[in-house]
């Protein structure tokens, strides 16, 4: 369900060179596990259609909508 995961870092995200695309694949993991499906022309929007909630990312910026 929406709201109840919370991410803990367990490493500074700062200064390797991996960084950006582990943080990528950690939320993407995440957003899986909750139950949103990103959408097939851009893998940084998500959808989670039960409560019409469309999430979009850019970098570390997200931008909730509710429908």
């Amino acid at each position: 369900k929406p709201g109840e995961t919370a991410l803990l870092l367990q490493k500074a995200l700062y200064s390797l060179k991996q960084s950006p695309r582990l943080w990528q694949l950690t939320l993407k993991a995440a957003l899986k596990r909750l139950g949103y499906l990103p959408l097939v022309a851009d893998q940084y929007i998500y959808r989670y259609t039960n409560i019409g909630l469309i999430i979009i990312i850019y970098i570390d910026d997200f931008l909730l909508i509710g429908l």
